[in-house]
């Protein structure tokens, strides 16, 4: 069976998790993968059936901080990434493969750009020094994702090259609303162990241009951030309350919200009837009121129930 079945049109290109059921097909594109990086690493060779082995594999489905991820052009798999979590702010491209016959077309750049905003945050990635092709396009990718703001890790002996950036929110520059625009302030380190994901955080700024507060988005969707935390937070100073900033700042963020989890779920202690208020006036549909688990890093902080909207903007 051809597992790169070549669309007859262009698509949409979609990065994916790939699921236990996936493992055997990430295994067979491995094998293109690794015969292709064998021709510029020495220490990648055939074992006695034949085949490559990469040790690693069956740890993507079964490691905190490893997650697989397949590359779909209109729902059809093209290649895979492998990302790892290095620390609680740090991931890397251990593998990454697009099949030969979808290249330059675009595909490759699309779904590293995907990966890289599906974990903001710091990045890093790598590849074989006598790797020209995978010189040409990382540059290129990492130059155009980070605007230009990237390093080089490791001194000129190592037979790898290293490039370390930050994965920012991108085209942010005229969010805005009514009398409040927002200007991105940094992204928040997640913890995967306790189900934070990261974060981006806006400075909320009046017509003035004065900061009157915060709001922020949670990218990524675990069980703390459905059922506790929700995907949008916000904090507006008490002295500037009652003018519909919090509304607008919602509003605002409406376009990272359709890029990165629409829809988004909105969460709120049930006596908190400001924030209901605003909730509901964005027009998000309200879903269930239930107790926060105990083993829920919010339970610690005092929190027992939440009310849970669903907002699609």
């Amino acid at each position: 069976m051809d597992i790169y079945p070549r669309p007859e049109a262009e698509g949409v290109v979609r990065v994916v998790e790939a699921s236990v059921r996936d493992r055997d097909l990430v295994d067979q594109m491995s094998q293109d993968y690794l015969d292709e990086l064998s021709h510029f690493d020495s220490s990648i060779v055939r074992g006695s059936a034949g085949r490559f082995e990469y040790p690693y594999l069956d740890l993507y489905w079964s490691e905190v901080g490893r997650t697989p991820l397949l590359v779909q052009v209109q729902e059809s798999p093209v290649g895979f990434v492998l990302v790892r979590e290095l620390a609680s702010n740090l991931r890397e491209i251990a593998e990454f493969f697009v099949h030969p016959s979808h290249r330059r077309r675009g595909i490759g750049r699309k779904a590293a750009f995907a990966a890289f905003d599906s974990f903001p945050g710091r990045w890093e990635v790598q590849w074989h020094k006598s790797n020209d092709p995978a010189r040409g396009f990382w540059l290129a990718v990492i130059r155009d994702h980070s605007e230009g703001d990237f390093s080089l890790v490791g001194g000129p002996e190592s037979p790898r090259v290293n490039i370390e950036f930050d994965a920012r929110p991108r085209n942010i520059s005229d969010l805005r609303s009514g009398p409040v625009s927002l200007r991105y302030e940094r992204t928040v380190p997640g913890d995967s162990s306790k189900g934070l994901v990261p974060a981006f955080r806006f400075d909320v700024l009046d017509e003035d241009g004065a900061a009157v507060g915060h709001v922020s988005l949670n990218v990524g969707s675990t069980r703390h951030v459905v059922l506790t935390a929700g995907h949008v937070g916000y904090e507006i100073l008490p002295e500037r309350r009652g003018s519909s900033y919090s509304y607008h700042a919602c509003l605002a963020l409406a376009p990272l919200v359709w890029r990165y989890c629409n829809p988004a779920i909105l969460t709120v202690d049930p006596d908190n009837a400001a924030s209901i208020r605003v909730i509901e006036k964005l027009g998000a549909k309200f879903l269930e009121e239930a107790e926060v688990p105990v083993d829920d890093p919010a339970y610690e902080g005092g929190a027992r129930r939440r009310r849970r909207y669903m907002w699609e903007p």
